[in-house]
């Protein structure tokens, strides 16, 4: 199960002023910039959607503090066996990810209807059919995030900037076993330096479905 943080950044400057702080900071170490490419997929029924379950593909370009650049696809299914929740500025919601080929991974982005056909190599597929009625597989979303990756109190901290078609949305997010131990520490920090901020109202999916920011 994935577990993260999930704060609200309200506009551009105050991101800028985030990024500006932990650049700044004896205490954060810059690890990458990942520049993220989302697509998401479904069926005719919108099978996924109804049961409040995601399927990915992510193409990730990493620049490092070095300049080297790595490029990574990964595969995501959410919700598939506890659905997620939202409250209070942390996340918890079940998660498959697995790692797959590039030339797998441009097949399935420009004919979706080829991802049935991987199901005995990518462990995922069987998972996301079980949940499909029809096989009948498009691609229904996708946008593209820019992250920031730090390490700050042997946390990462990740700052997002998320491009939709109507919209930016900044939010700071935060992976860690004991989210209410490090949600305050984070609160604190953002406070102490003047940061506004909320918690997050709904994923980043979710304001691509809803065609506005929370």
């Amino acid at each position: 199960m994935e577990v993260e943080l999930k704060f609200r950044i309200p506009n551009e400057a105050t991101y800028i002023k985030l990024l500006d702080l932990f650049n700044n900071s004896n205490d954060a170490q810059f690890i990458s910039t990942d520049q993220q490419q989302n697509y998401f997929f479904d069926n005719t029924l919108h099978e996924l959607e109804n049961q409040r379950t995601t399927f990915r593909l992510r193409r990730v370009f990493s620049t490092s503090e070095s300049n080297e650049i790595i490029k990574k696809l990964v595969m995501t299914m959410k919700g598939k066996h506890k659905k997620g929740k939202l409250e209070n500025g942390i996340a918890r919601v079940g998660e498959l990810e697995q790692v797959i080929e590039n030339a797998d991974f441009d097949l399935m982005i420009t004919n979706p209807t080829s991802i049935p056909s991987f199901q005995s190599k990518y462990h995922v597929i069987p998972e996301l059919l079980d949940e499909l009625s029809n096989q009948d597989i498009s691609l229904t979303h996708k946008f593209e995030n820019k992250r920031t990756i730090f390490k700050w109190k042997e946390l990462k901290i990740e700052i997002d900037e998320t491009q939709y078609t109507f919209g930016t949305a900044y939010e700071v997010e935060v992976e860690h076993h004991n989210p209410e131990k490090t949600k305050i520490l984070l609160e604190t920090f953002l406070r102490e330096n003047d940061i506004p901020f909320s918690y997050s109202t709904r994923s980043k999916f979710g304001n691509m479905k809803a065609g506005s920011v929370l």
